[in-house]
């Protein structure tokens, strides 16, 4: 379910994984292995040194209608403590430390792939609603969220399946990972912004030229801030990772000590 007036003009389509890698075309362009582990959808030669061209021009898609969209989207890899399935002890890497294995995200029946949701909830005047521009660059999150500084829900929101959390009369989001146990599924959405400056298609923070809707009273219902004044079509990414014996924490069963490749540590998500 969803709130009223919510998720108007919806574009629903699923990206199989393509592959992963430590390469980031925004935020470390032209350097190889320079990033954190990444799971990249879409274009499937996706790499540090991606640009318009090469997304137009290059590569297969793992997207529904293939080079129809080439599009590139990526985030940080999900991951998961190694365990010895038949002891149930930490695994080590190469290097001695704790082992890590990646957690896939799935649609349907297991299908390993994700959801990316082209809408106009953004904003009330549909009318006012612009195409995304060619070659515009956006990211969204927080990475230092942790205990005390939590990540906005509106942005980053994760919930366990089970929650049957909704927009409408259930809104239970966390904004960390919950531990969901065996057999649920662990649901993360992503928001993008969708209010640009009119002008700039990078910036140096790769987050500045973006802006979310605000209400601020307005009579009208959501708009675009006065500094942010071109609504855009508003981008959205929704994962499912089964909590499954092959990643469950195997004391809890669940999606304990889950986290983003992005964190430092294991103690917040």
């Amino acid at each position: 379910m969803a709130a009223a007036q919510s998720w108007r003009g919806i574009f629903r389509i699923n990206c199989d994984f393509a592959h992963t890698g430590y390469h980031d075309a925004i935020v470390f362009p032209s350097q190889a292995n320079a990033a954190h582990l990444h799971r990249f959808y879409g274009n499937t030669l996706v790499d540090q040194n991606s640009d318009l061209t090469s997304l137009f021009t290059t590569g297969e898609s793992s997207c529904q209608g293939n080079t129809l969209n080439r599009s590139a989207y990526w985030v940080p890899a999900l991951l998961a403590p190694a365990y010895d399935p038949n002891t149930a002890t930490r695994l080590p890497d190469a290097q001695g430390e704790p082992a890590w294995k990646n957690v896939p995200a799935v649609v349907g029946n297991d299908e390993e792939a994700h959801e990316i949701f082209y809408d106009s909830a953004g904003v009330n005047n549909l009318e006012s609603i612009q195409p995304i521009p060619l070659g515009l660059i956006m990211i969204t999150g927080n990475s230092m969220g942790q205990p005390g500084n939590a990540q906005d829900t509106s942005m980053v929101r994760w919930h366990c399946q089970s929650w049957q959390s909704d927009d409408a009369s259930n809104p239970r989001w966390s904004s960390s990972i919950p531990e969901c146990l065996a057999p649920d599924r662990l649901r993360m959405d992503i928001f993008f912004p969708s209010c640009w400056n009119g002008v700039d298609l990078v910036s140096f923070d790769h987050k500045s030229r973006m802006a979310y809707p605000v209400n601020n009273g307005n009579p009208n219902g959501t708009a675009c801030p006065a500094s942010h004044p071109v609504p855009i079509i508003r981008v959205s990414f929704h994962y499912a990772f089964g909590v499954k014996p092959e990643a469950y924490d195997s004391h809890t069963k669940s999606s304990r000590g889950w986290r983003f490749s992005s964190n430092r540590t294991s103690d917040y998500q």
